[in-house]
């Protein structure tokens, strides 16, 4: 990454931990120009404890921290930190950014933590407690000597217990598999390990065919049989009754291929039933589907005591295009209702928003602080709002967005959303080059090559 943006002024301590958190290129850009004084124990925290939100699904962090660290003062005492973590931290979250940095180190040419790598990998490999952490960033240093190491370990493992399973720990691809056949035909422990790849269909996914609009369709349509077979009125209708369930997943999938009339049942049994516990299982059953029987209740708990009464009522009252919905969504962000068990809240706005909601919208939005589970949540609904209205009087929510994220992810997506919408100021472009994301540095890379040369 490059290192020549200047910031006009320093950030906080607070400030720059923050951002160091939730990974905006701030952090990186502030680094680059005061160095880590007064905030190494930040960037070492961060080096050690993976800060993403969502561990499996975010891109780790491990090259935009050693760009960050690599050619500071404080480099060495930092990675002493490093390789001490990494010798001795049972964590696997930890353990899987710790691997990712040690890659980099490596990379670098740092011999003894490329040996210290090996070391704690290849025992990881040799046990069933610990499963995948390290594995890729370890064939990334050694090649294909780490692909044959680790199968060997593998087959031993099989062949000791044919019957045992092993993780999936790295991703096979041709090369690696030609590489694998080679080596089977002289090492019986690379040849058990290819063995079980075969006999648990591990390859059988390349042989797959793009399926056409008719076996999509069909395949729905199988999917759909299964689920009601599964899930038949009935059944619902007693797992409600008899609290089955702390999550909506079954009964949103029964919603989602119920009959209408099977809808209307539910709907009658909502208006009679007493039991709130039952009552937010059988509201669970709108969650993405439409309410097919219009009541006041419904109301009168999306405004109730009961949080989790009043959160299955909005997620339900978010399906219904209608003028009271619209007004129950207005009427909710003026009170800044929006955290806890109203943030589903702004989901009533998606089948109803009209221009002028979104001053209301982002006025409730700067008035609260939300948790960071909040805030994902909050940025969903903003995410699906504006897929469906490309409103540029939306930016200054998706600006929102884009600062209060604890997600990566959903950074990038609302940074291309932004930028569909208004474009990209020149400092927001720059910040976005530094980011913890690497999809979103290189969209604005190539947005900024594009003006270039546009």
């Amino acid at each position: 990454m490059s290192k020549n943006i200047k910031i006009k002024k320093r950030m906080s301590k607070k400030a720059f931990a923050d951002a160091l958190e939730k990974g905006l290129g701030r952090a990186f850009i502030y680094v680059s120009n005061y160095g880590l004084k007064n905030v190494e124990d930040l960037v070492l925290h961060a080096c050690l404890h993976n800060q993403n939100y969502d561990t499996q699904c975010e891109s780790s962090r491990e090259k935009w921290l050693f760009d960050m660290i690599k050619d500071k003062a404080e480099y060495p005492a930092i990675r002493s930190s490093i390789i001490k973590a990494l010798e001795t931290e049972i964590d696997d979250t930890e353990l899987f950014q710790l691997c990712g940095l040690a890659k980099e180190m490596a990379l670098n040419g740092d011999k003894e933590v490329k040996r210290i790598l090996k070391k704690r990998v290849l025992k990881s490999a040799k046990t069933t407690e610990q499963e995948y952490w390290g594995f890729e960033d370890y064939i990334e240093v050694y090649g294909n000597s780490g692909v044959l190491d680790l199968a060997k370990i593998y087959g031993k493992r099989l062949l000791k217990k044919p019957e045992g399973e092993i993780p999936n720990g790295f991703y096979i691809d041709e090369e690696k598999e030609k590489i694998l056949i080679e080596h089977s035909k002289t090492n019986p422990e690379i040849k058990a390990y290819l063995d079980y790849l075969y006999r648990n269909g591990y390859f059988k996914y390349r042989k797959d065919k793009k399926l056409t609009a008719t076996q999509i369709r069909a395949s729905r349509q199988k999917y759909r049989r299964k689920i009601r077979k599964k899930f038949p009125l009935k059944k619902i209708i007693e797992d409600a009754q008899n609290r089955v369930g702390q999550y909506p997943k079954d009964y949103v999938r029964f919603g989602e291929f119920a009959t209408e009339r099977e809808l209307e049942k539910i709907c009658d049994l909502i208006f009679t039933e007493t039991d709130e516990e039952v009552l937010i299982r059988l509201l669970w059953i709108f969650r993405r589907t439409s309410l097919p029987i219009y009541s006041p209740k419904y109301f009168k708990w999306a405004n109730g005591k009961h949080e989790g009464l009043r959160s299955a009522s909005i997620a339900a009252l978010a399906n219904t295009p209608d003028k009271k919905v619209h007004e129950l969504a207005r009427a909710k962000v003026k009170a800044s209702q929006i955290l806890g068990a109203d943030d589903e809240v702004l989901n009533l706005f998606i089948l109803n928003y009209t221009s002028r909601d979104a001053k209301l919208i982002i006025n409730a939005l700067n008035s609260v602080k939300p948790s960071r589970d909040d805030s994902h949540s909050l940025i969903f609904s903003i995410r699906d709002l504006t897929d469906y209205y490309k409103d540029p009087k939306l930016s200054d929510v998706l600006i929102w967005a884009y600062e209060n994220s604890p997600c990566t992810m959903c950074r990038e997506r609302i940074v291309k959303k932004l930028y569909e919408f208004v474009k990209l100021s020149d400092s927001k472009l720059n910040e976005c080059l530094y980011d913890a994301n690497e999809t979103i540095r290189e969209f604005a890379k190539k947005l900024i090559d594009d003006n270039k040369h546009g």
